[in-house]
């Protein structure tokens, strides 16, 4: 004979599941979100219409690192997506003369945009990125730095 706790759990049961399992999917969906790469800036690490794996935690707890691939909406960006990479962290200073990035006085990337030397100074909650193929690339060079609310993600897998 079953007692009035195994009526209750009989009824729940399936609702609860239900439940459980719709948060789940949205808490997935929360922390990891598909893309797909869009344009040639980040070759070839990254190939135009390439499906990538987002994950958007790490930029809400600020850990984000050097050399890491991200998505973000670029500042005055129209909600488009772009794919690059983090070559400076808030008070770096970042240099462009004679075709070269330099970041602290360290060479990081070759590039032929601007004939005239450029320097940045990266604020507080802001980062420098740049694509891969940095002479297709529209990124902090043109834009200046992104600020850590306009990253949505890092890319963790393809």
């Amino acid at each position: 004979m079953r007692g009035p706790v195994s009526r209750v759990w009989g009824w729940l049961r399936a609702p609860l599941f239900g439940c459980a399992t719709f948060a789940f999917f949205v808490a997935l969906f929360e922390v990891l979100q598909p893309s797909i790469v869009r344009g040639a800036s980040m070759f070839p690490a990254l190939h135009d219409g390439e499906r990538i794996l987002v994950e958007c935690v790490t930029p809400r707890l600020g850990s984000l690192a050097r050399g890491d691939v991200v998505v973000l909406e670029p500042p005055g960006g129209d909600g488009e997506r772009y794919v690059k990479r983090i070559v400076a962290l808030p008070g770096d200073i970042v240099r462009e003369d004679s075709g070269t990035v330099f970041v602290n006085n360290h060479p990081v990337a070759r590039a032929h945009t601007a004939p005239d030397p450029h320097r940045w100074i990266v604020p507080p909650d802001h980062y420098f990125v740049m694509g891969d193929n940095t002479d297709h690339s529209f990124d902090s060079r043109m834009f200046g730095s992104v600020p850590q609310s306009r990253i949505i993600g890092r890319v963790v897998g393809k």
